[in-house]
């Protein structure tokens, strides 16, 4: 992030488990930090649909004022009423590659799944 000018405040990175509550905890910390962040990436849309809820409860608009991206895009990323950015995994071209690496061990080529990112109305157009 350094390389696009981004810098990474103090308190802006967090631990937790997967689920919604954590990301209410934690946006409720990142929304009291002296420099609030503008944009927040989580680990997978159950934190993302966290993060949302606790802005939208604080009064902070996604994306105007936060923008937010999730990952995994599960389908309920698409229907909330600010509808998820996130990021998609071929988990299943994974677990095939995997079992082919387990079934020929041999083998020198190492498969890479590339994630993409599926835009929807959660980040502001810079």
């Amino acid at each position: 992030m350094e390389e696009w000018g981004v810098s990474i405040g103090p308190g802006t990175i967090h631990h937790s488990d997967f689920s919604v509550d954590a990301g209410l905890e934690i946006t409720d910390r990142l929304l009291a930090l002296a420099e609030v962040p503008t944009a927040v990436f989580t680990a997978n849309d159950s934190l993302a649909l966290g993060v949302m809820s606790a802005a939208q409860r604080a009064g902070v608009s996604v994306p105007d004022q936060l923008s937010v991206v999730g990952f995994n895009d599960t389908p309920l990323a698409a229907r909330l009423a600010v509808p998820l950015t996130s990021v998609k995994v071929d988990f299943a071209r994974i677990a095939a590659d995997a079992l082919d690496l387990l079934l020929s061990p041999a083998a020198t080529d190492r498969p890479a799944v590339q994630p993409h990112l599926v835009e929807r109305a959660s980040v502001a157009s810079i």
